[in-house]
């Protein structure tokens, strides 16, 4: 999302700290003009208002918004996806942390399918079916937590799979068992 800030074209928004972030090489007196403060990193930043705030929360995150003094925000619907912090690892794609609990999660899916293929005895059934609800429950809180990790999409995908085939294997016990009590 573009916000064009009066004579100040091309700032940002950063919806988590809800500043309009001025781009690099605007003229120092422009933003001392139109009370931008810059942080210790060097970087010029406004709190918008409230009506401007309002006028943010319209548009955010597909359209474009121009501010100008002769008319209301005009907005234009843009290409562009929301502006994202850098330095946050919370939206890296590859985020160490995310990796790691994917392994974990690939590991949780390597023992179930282990404890499966040793199903001579029933008893490995439980534990095989507990880690695979593990394993969701961790893909899911991958996929909410780091949405663009790749790793963490492809593990949604093969859970999704395996959650086909569980389904698939119940409709086929209960079809065996309605043929069973048929033929009685």
């Amino acid at each position: 999302m573009l916000i064009h800030y009066y004579m100040i074209p091309e700032c940002s928004y950063l919806k988590d700290q809800n500043y309009i972030l001025a781009p690099m090489g605007t003229a120092e007196g422009l933003l001392r003009q139109y009370d931008f403060q810059q942080n210790e990193n060097g970087f010029w930043y406004k709190i918008p208002n409230h009506q401007e705030y309002e006028a943010i929360m319209k548009g955010w995150p597909n359209y474009d918004i121009t501010f100008s003094f002769d008319q209301k925000p005009f907005y234009k619907l843009n290409s562009e996806q929301p502006v994202k912090f850098p330095e946050n690892p919370e939206f890296q794609e590859k985020s160490p942390i995310a990796n790691v609990i994917c392994i974990v999660d690939l590991l949780l899916l390597f023992f179930a399918f282990l404890f499966l293929i040793a199903l001579d005895d029933d008893v490995f059934l439980l534990p095989a079916i507990g880690l695979i609800i593990l394993s969701f429950i961790l893909t899911i809180i991958i996929r909410l937590r780091y949405p663009e990790n790749l790793f963490g999409k492809i593990l949604f995908g093969i859970d999704i799979l395996i959650l086909i085939c569980f389904i698939l294997a119940i409709i086929e016990v209960i079809i065996e068992c309605i043929q069973c009590f048929n033929s009685c």
